[in-house]
């Protein structure tokens, strides 16, 4: 049954995303998830050692041992990272300013996890969390 309802709602909302965004959205095979143009890139690399290391101790913690914990990703993009950490014992929060963000995040993971759009400071203090990580884009910038 779960699984009849997660592709009914996959494909509402692909409908009616499809309606508003008319070609820009990309799918991955590989990595089963979707990404709207404008929204950074759905390749699972992580640009820092530190959160490298995070998240293969919460893959470890999650998945493998099914530890319970509440967890915050500031900043989710597209969802990739919560999707590789995500457990249905776990609870997911996915925190970006960015409504395209935000609704492509809940493209991919759409009712498993809680998707906030708006300020992560607002946010956190509002809710109690084991873990709160962040994979910020890393982007090159011109001197003014």
């Amino acid at each position: 049954m779960s699984s009849l309802i997660e592709k009914i709602y996959s494909l509402v909302i692909r409908n009616i995303l499809s309606f508003y965004t008319k070609n820009i959205i990309q799918y991955s095979k590989k990595y089963g998830i979707w990404k709207f143009k404008g929204v950074f890139p759905y390749r699972y690399t992580i640009s820092g050692e530190l959160l490298s290391k995070i998240l293969s101790i919460l893959k470890k913690l999650i998945i493998e041992r099914g530890l319970r914990l509440n967890v915050i990703e500031i900043g989710a993009g597209s969802g990739i990272l919560l999707k590789s950490i995500y457990n249905p014992n776990t609870y997911l929060v996915a925190i970006d300013i960015s409504w395209l963000s935000c609704v492509n995040t809940l493209l991919n993971l759409g009712y498993k996890i809680d998707v906030i759009c708006g300020d992560s400071a607002e946010m956190i203090k509002q809710g109690k969390f084991d873990i709160a990580y962040s994979n910020p884009p890393y982007m090159r910038c011109r001197p003014r």
